[in-house]
């Protein structure tokens, strides 16, 4: 036994293809031609934990393709011991991981030649095709599986433009009716458009045209008129003859249609899809009057789903019409000799693109309003949303305090604003003048005791900046205004939001609340309701899905409402009838584009308290941050033309040190609406977190390629059009030399890491982690690098190493992964890109994070170390940044340049507030390429 276990052990997988599918099954094969049949997930197979370390090389990579096959859903369980891979999904496998899994691998520029034989009219009409390969040569002897080609003893996947066409010729060989059999060819020459395809004459000739894509076009006949009509898209030179015909004669889109054009006809066939679009826009009326800003603003209820409404959206702004909204506004103007406040009340109309217009008299337009039952008024030339009542309301309650202080000549002392200002918590979208704001603000810094809300379970531990949120959220909702809760990841925001609405449960005030998430999160929140507050759950009500509640009073009579912002513009007349107490926005990155229906949407709803809930730094600067900010208290940044005037265009257009202070000036304004803590400042008991960058020189054959790669770069005539490619071709050198080479999980473990500098102090850090038995997150976002990493950290410790990337559409097979981590009690490593490490994952098991490969948006980066460092870790986290130096072949190498931009930009989000892009640009990277630091290796 002992002399068996000195030979390596290999993995194979065996092959079967069927009509559903390619069967797939697994073997451990042994030295001594036995093999034992192996089962996936690996991270929980005995037998390959048994003989991980004994594997050759290559089969380490054969294990990581087909645990990432199953982690990404595309092998699935098809029998005892076996699985299954569909035809279609063999396009989301790499080549080089279908070569060493057994599948068919590509096949580049195969020609195909079709004629036909036989007459058209007659029953023996058919296509014929033949194969060529890229040199020309014809492939005689072959078979075909779907999407796979077999010849010379081998398996190839057909590229899909190949496949399709094929698939087209068989259906024309197996179909009877004439009228399908034009449909197919036409269909035939739509797809054949790639110079590898050759078409006989005859085919090439016809006049048929297939039509399968459909689009728009908005139209506006008059200043009181809208039209949608649809169009067709394909490449014929008379695509647009044709949709003039269609337009002019009013016709519709048939299956098989045939229009005249001068004196020849052309015959149009067409996809049952393209046929439902068409005509579902054909059928659309005209919009006149009163339909159209009721279009404008509700696009859903009219359009087709397959139109994107956000679109539709810019294109109804490009041709300038605009709906306008009446906001009532209150001031306050104080006489300085007598220290009373006069009130006034006046409305603005505010248009779709957050313009004010001039102040409008209330009493001018109030019986304009009265007179209409429409939804929207024509007011002039604008389009005005008809809210007749909210305003009579707005007019009479200023009426009544005019009343009440008559015999003072309409003066209200100071101690009484408080008061009158309660008067209006009712009025849907008030918004209040900078005075006002200034008078609530100073309302808001009154000292609250913080009592523990009964509702909260009581094994929950609530930290001091916690209770400073929650009393924070409490006095926002006292003063009926909302705020912008902007904690750093991993301090609780969900926590602090759930303890405050358990804080309104208590005092009777709660019904309704709604909680707008993006989709992956609806899980989280309940889960989180749960965990915190389990009572609230007995009256939560998700609002999703096809089977929710279409009638508000209904909704109403939930404590908690939890829905998705792409739900709440589906439903948006439904929730926004109802009056709710909070309206919070989770990750309210979501609203930041002021043209979006989702933003729209969210501004419509009515609701005593807004919170929106972001702890990322907005990447494109202040515009999104105003638009944040206008939805959780209307008013205080003014219109967005103002604040770009006042703030934006003085932010960017200043040096660093103007720029903050300008931002600590903006910063000053919005308190006490903006909420925002770190975990350096406010986190006291959490571990410490150690920040290491080590600089590694690189190895000669590094070197070598480095010099190459820029060399080859400074010959170029088209710099601009391969600075990209040749940035990525530098990170994979700096990452692992040679990692796109096809043929390199054949080469000897031992020797790839001797060519590799970052890889080498990669293993000096992990020996470390794994004496002290602790777990580590590394960070790359290529995934050759991840699956060379995963199999170079299998075979040193006999560890099986799941990687995570964005593509597992199952939530629930991801958690699996997570908690298998979580719960290993070992030493462990998870793999994992960023754009996975920034959304909705705890990891607080492991204590080191290495970023192997940086991100370029510094944001996403610490999002990702945050999956670690945040409440519930136990340990002093670890974060390493490995970046590789050449010190005599140039200034910096592009390890260098990315970590040094990276620590400049991370300075600028001490605040949510980003004044410019966040993410490195290609421009601030150029100098990785300066020509004149460079000095070839002497290798």
């Amino acid at each position: 036994m002992f002399f068996f276990n000195l030979f390596k052990k290999s993995i194979s997988t065996e092959i079967d293809y069927c009509k559903d599918g390619i069967i797939t099954t697994i073997f451990l094969n042994f030295t001594n031609k036995k093999r034992q049949n192996i089962s996936l997930p690996f991270d929980k197979n005995h037998i390959i934990t048994k003989y991980l370390k004994k594997l050759t090389s290559d089969s380490y990579q054969k294990l990581i393709i087909l645990q990432q096959l199953w982690n990404d859903e595309i092998i699935q369980p098809h029998k005892e011991n076996a699985y299954i891979i569909s035809y279609d999904s063999l396009y989301k496998i790499e080549n080089q991981d279908r070569i060493l899994t057994n599948l068919p691998r590509d096949i580049k520029n195969l020609k195909i030649k079709i004629r036909t034989e036989g007459i058209f009219t007659s029953v023996d009409f058919r296509l014929k095709y033949d194969l060529y390969l890229s040199s020309g040569k014809k492939i005689d002897k072959y078979h075909i599986i779907e999407n796979v080609l077999f010849f010379d003893n081998k398996a190839y996947l057909m590229e899909k433009h190949v496949y399709d066409l094929i698939s087209i010729v068989n259906k024309i060989n197996q179909e009877k009716s004439k009228e399908m059999l034009a449909e197919y060819i036409s269909l035939l020459q739509s797809k054949a458009k790639s110079e590898n395809v050759i078409l006989e004459d005859y085919l090439k000739n016809e006049e048929y045209l297939y039509v399968d894509e459909v689009d728009y076009v908005i139209k506006t006949p008059n200043k009181d008129e809208i039209a949608i009509e649809p169009v067709i898209i394909h490449q014929s030179e008379k695509t647009q003859e044709i949709n003039h015909i269609f337009h002019s004669k009013d016709e519709y889109l048939e299956k098989v249609k045939t229009i005249p054009i001068g004196y020849r006809r052309i015959r149009i066939f067409s996809s049952n899809n393209a046929v439902e679009k068409f005509n579902t826009i054909k059928r659309l009326p005209k919009f006149k009057g009163p339909e159209i800003p009721k279009l404008i603003e509700t696009p859903h209820l009219f359009l087709p789903d397959w139109i994107d409404i956000d679109e539709f959206s810019k294109r109804v702004k490009e041709i300038g019409i605009k709906v306008y909204h009446i906001k009532p506004i209150i001031k306050l103007n104080k006489d300085t000799k007598t220290g009373l406040f006069d009130l006034v009340g006046e409305i603005k109309f505010e248009s779709s693109d957050n313009q004010y217009s001039e102040d409008v008299q209330i009493d001018e337009i109030l019986p304009i309003l009265e007179l209409s039952n429409d939804e929207y008024v024509k007011i002039g030339d604008k389009w005005v949303r008809n809210n007749y009542n909210d305003i009579k309301n707005f007019k009479t309650k200023i009426e009544e305090i005019k009343s009440v202080y008559e015999e003072t000549g309409f003066k209200i002392p100071e101690s009484e604003i408080k008061f009158v200002l309660e008067i209006f918590d009712n009025i849907a979208h008030l918004e209040y003048s900078e005075t006002v704001i200034n008078f609530k603000l100073q309302l808001t810094k009154e000292e609250v005791e913080f009592i523990r809300p009964k509702f909260i379970s009581e094994n929950i531990e609530i930290k001091e900046f916690q209770k400073e949120g929650i009393n924070w959220l409490k006095t926002l909702y006292k003063n009926s205004i909302g705020g912008i809760l902007a904690d750093e990841m991993g301090l609780g925001k969900t926590f602090q939001v759930i303890a405050f609405l358990a804080y309104l449960k208590e005092i009777e005030e709660l019904k309704p609340s709604l909680i707008i998430v993006p989709n992956t999160l609806i899980k989280n929140w309940s889960d989180e309701i749960e965990k915190f507050a389990p009572l609230l759950k007995n009256n939560l009500y998700i609002h999703h899905n096809n089977n929710r509640i279409r009638k508000p009073e209904e909704i109403a009579k939930n404590d908690i409402v939890i829905t998705t912002y792409d739900t709440l513009v589906k439903d948006q007349i439904i929730l926004g009838k109802i009056d709710w107490k909070v309206v919070v926005c989770d990750e309210a990155q979501y609203i930041k584009n002021p043209d979006a229906y989702r933003t729209k949407a969210t501004k419509a709803l009515k609701a005593k308290t807004r919170v929106a809930l972001t702890g990322t730094p907005l990447e494109n600067g202040l515009s999104e941050f105003w638009c944040i900010m206008d939805f959780v208290q209307p008013g205080l940044l003014g219109c967005y033309h103002n604040f770009k005037e006042r703030f934006e265009d003085p932010i960017v257009n200043s040096d660093s040190n103007d720029s903050e202070k300008l931002i600590e000036g903006l910063l000053s304004i919005i308190k006490p609406y903006y909420l925002r803590r770190t975990k350096d400042k406010n986190l006291h008991g959490l571990p410490k977190k150690f920040v290491i960058s080590h600089r590694i020189e690189m190895t000669d054959y590094q070197k070598m390629l480095y010099s190459k790669i820029i060399a080859d770069f400074k010959k170029s005539e088209n710099k601009k059009q391969i600075l990209l490619d040749t940035l990525h071709k530098l990170i994979y050198v700096c990452d692992f030399p040679e990692i796109s080479n096809d043929d390199i999980h054949k080469k000897n473990i031992n020797k790839v890491v001797k060519e590799c500098a970052k890889v080498k102090k990669l293993i000096e850090i992990l020996d470390e982690i794994k004496q002290k038995d602790e777990k580590a997150l590394i960070f790359t976002k290529f995934k050759p690098v991840q699956a060379m990493l995963s199999s170079i950290i299998q075979q040193r410790y006999g560890l099986f190493v799941n990687i995570l990337n964005g593509e597992i559409r199952d939530s629930s097979r991801r958690k699996q992964i997570i908690d298998n981590f979580n719960q290993s009690a070992e030493f462990n490593v998870l793999i994992l890109n960023t754009q996975v490490g920034g959304i909705g994952l705890n990891i607080t098991s492991a204590n080191h994070v290495i970023h192997y490969t940086r991100e370029w948006n510094p944001a996403k980066e610490d999002q990702a170390t945050d999956r670690v460092y945040r409440i519930g870790q136990q340990k002093d986290v670890n974060v390493y940044y490995l970046i590789t130096t050449a010190p005599d072949l140039v200034k910096k190498t592009i390890d260098e340049h990315i970590h040094d931009l990276l620590q400049a930009k991370k300075e600028l989000f001490k605040e949510v507030i980003v004044p410019n892009k966040f993410e490195i640009s290609l421009e601030e990277l150029e100098e990785v390429l300066d020509l004149d630091s460079f000095v070839e290796a002497k290798c």
